[in-house]
């Protein structure tokens, strides 16, 4: 109807590998810049035996109450039904999925962005630094972003940023 407001949540931009899962190879965390050639390579190793994060699934259900979610994944577009059977079989909320690689994860629209990769903050003015979030790996320890460790220290986070407005 022409006039008719319509009311849409605001979504977070939230990585999947290394930020929501536990996605390694024989437990070494991989880096965040991988070839597509090797996440074809190493497919069912990835993505089949890949443990989400303690803590992650109820924070995103938690999330998910207020915000829609944008899943971002540097993996190949041929992984997506594996990607959204990972999401489901673990329990994580419904949202969309979304094949971008770091360097063009740039969600303006956001009401913020959660992901390892260290190339990602640069895409953002710095009066974005309340909104981008990291989970702490060996390669982002640099960044100016929230890091955290776990993900009840995100809500932490996020609740004591709440209460400080």
């Amino acid at each position: 109807m022409p006039g008719r407001s319509v009311y849409t949540l605001p979504y977070i931009a939230v990585n999947i590998d290394n930020t929501l899962a536990k996605t390694s190879l024989a437990g070494d965390v991989i880096p965040a810049d991988l070839t597509e050639e090797f996440y074809l390579e190493h497919l069912q190793e990835l993505y089949f035996k890949t443990e989400p994060y303690p803590g992650a699934v109820e924070t995103m259900n938690r999330i998910a109450q207020r915000c829609n979610l944008v899943y971002t994944t540097a993996r190949p577009k041929v992984a997506g039904f594996i990607t959204l059977r990972w999401l489901l079989i673990n329990g994580f909320p419904d949202g969309s999925l979304t094949f971008i690689p770091p360097q063009e994860r740039y969600f303006p629209n956001s009401a913020g962005v959660i992901d390892d990769d260290p190339r990602v903050p640069a895409l953002y003015p710095p009066e974005w630094i309340d909104r981008l979030y990291a989970m702490a790996q060996p390669y982002n320890k640099t960044v100016r972003v929230h890091r955290f460790t776990d993900w009840s220290g995100f809500l932490d986070m996020l609740n004591s940023a709440a209460h400080e407005k």
